[in-house]
């Protein structure tokens, strides 16, 4: 009976010490300890990364409180201490040099952290959901702030991004909602989608002159920013008009970017200049300002976004100044009243359907132009065709289908010919490609199968997938050594 007892109660010893003294490695050269609530890891050299729930102290998670990373131990391995929830201090050596993805997802206890100079990356949603974190340090040694990185810290108050970062990733502060002030470094140079949305106390934020790129939706619910004439702007980033009834806007002087969706539905406006500080007009930026007659876009204006003139339905006349290079997908559609468009030499993209809808602009030999952009086929039974000299763009399915059409002309003008230009022109005999371009786009003669012979100019560089499928009477085409 007494040999039974003390049997007994060392069993209970040894289970009450495994819930207290742990230990194992978590990696080639590391080992871990858990000991009386503080995790220890020890050795040299990376830690293994794991899954949220595959972390070899994951079943004493709840009782972790502290971390203690030894000097030696180079990186934090992926969701190495995910989910921690007790966690509320951690002391991280100058020898570690990355932070890995989902390293202290939802460790809401942790209050503070500092992260040394030797570290250089921070990993996806490496601190996301830290709901008790008020403050960290990124050191002028980390590069890059990746997506969610600091996702729903939602009790930080304050960030400084150093110089030392370039590029601050999709939703890296998404939900901080106790966050009202952000510095971001002069090296910054691209901020990604979301970033700082749903920031709804964040009141000042500086955007470096570096910074080329600004992704949708990066301050989107950032209701605490300033107004300035019924529009909300984050330093030179027009965010949102917050009164959609007016009929004027004055746009500041300075301002950079507009916005995705900043005038959208704002259907008493009649007209809006842009000063020549804006270098980007966003997405949806103007979408169905079916009052706007005019628009004035200053000549900084490098890019013109998805759907940012859509249903301007009274919009009349565009010039587009030198400084763009690209005109997004439906731009303009839906533009109905637009008869004149100005499109410079210094664009080299223009989107798929970017003129869809724009009814009153003119038609030339069954053809609508925008400029030198070919708009659509008005009627589809022509037989021939001599495009219009100057004309640069011939875009997707511009010609597709056009079953009666034996012969077409086109200008040493144009520098593209889109997908399926031409596919199905069942009763086209002849054509001549010009020598001003570069590509032949995949299907472009597809089921062109009155086609004889062709000759493919020297300036021709690639040939798209399947570009003379089903050209069943083609019998002879020269190839310029140029193309692949």
């Amino acid at each position: 009976m007494k040999k039974r007892f003390l049997l007994v109660l060392a069993a209970v010893f040894a289970s009450v010490a495994s819930l207290y003294a742990e230990s194992g490695t978590c990696g080639a050269n590391l080992t871990w300890d858990l000991t009386g609530g503080t995790l220890t890891i020890s050795g040299t050299g990376t830690m293994s990364n794991y899954s949220y729930s595959s972390s070899p102290w994951y079943s004493s998670r709840t009782s972790i409180t502290s971390v203690v990373l030894n000097e030696g131990v180079t990186s934090i391995g992926e969701c190495a201490f995910s989910n921690c929830s007790s966690l509320t201090s951690v002391t991280i050596p100058n020898s570690v040099t990355s932070i890995g993805g989902s390293a202290f997802y939802e460790c809401s206890s942790l209050t503070s952290v500092t992260i040394p100079n030797s570290v250089t990356s921070i990993g996806e949603s490496a601190f996301r959901g830290c709901s008790g974190l008020t403050s960290v340090t990124i050191p002028n040694s980390v590069t890059s702030i990746e997506d969610d990185a600091f996702a729903y810290c939602s009790s930080l108050t304050s960030v400084t991004i150093p110089n030392s970062v370039t590029s601050i990733g999709g939703y890296a502060f998404v939900g901080c909602t106790g966050l009202t002030s952000v510095t971001i470094g002069d090296s910054v140079t691209s901020i990604e989608y979301g970033a700082f949305s749903n920031c709804s106390n964040l009141s000042s934020v500086n955007i470096p002159n570096g910074v080329t790129s600004i992704s949708e939706g990066v301050f989107r619910g950032c209701t605490s920013l300033p107004v300035i004439d019924n529009i909300r702007y984050a330093d030179t980033y027009l965010v949102k008009v917050v009164n959609t009834s007016l009929a004027t806007y004055t746009i500041k002087e300075g301002t950079r970017w507009i916005g995705e969706s900043a005038f959208y539905d704002c259907r008493l406006l009649t007209s809006l200049t842009i000063p020549n500080s804006v270098t980007s007009i966003g997405d949806d930026a103007f979408y169905d300002c079916s009052s706007l007659t005019s628009v004035a876009i200053g000549n900084s204006i490098t890019s013109i976004g998805w759907n940012a003139f859509r249903g301007c339905s009274g919009l009349t006349s565009v010039t587009i100044p030198n400084s763009v290079t690209s005109i997004g997908l439906n731009a303009f559609a839906y533009c109905s009243s637009l008869s004149s468009v100005t499109i410079p030499n210094s664009v080299t993209s223009i989107g798929e359907h970017a003129f869809y809808g724009c009814s009153s602009l003119p038609v030339i030999d069954n053809v609508r132009y925008a400029d030198t952009y070919i708009v659509e086929v008005v009627d589809n039974t022509l037989s021939s065709c001599t495009i219009k000299e100057g004309t640069k763009w011939i875009p997707k399915y511009a010609f597709s289908d056009c079953s009666r059409l034996t012969s077409i002309t086109i200008p040493n003008s144009v520098i593209s010919i889109g997908e399926n230009a031409f596919s199905g022109c069942t009763a086209l005999r002849s054509i001549n490609i010009p020598d001003s371009l570069k590509m032949i786009a995949q299907n472009t003669f597809r089921e062109c199968r009155g086609l004889i012979s062709l000759s493919i100019p020297k300036s021709v560089t690639s040939i798209g997938d399947c570009a003379f499928s089903g050209c069943s009477s083609l019998v002879s085409i020269t190839l310029p050594d140029s193309a692949t």
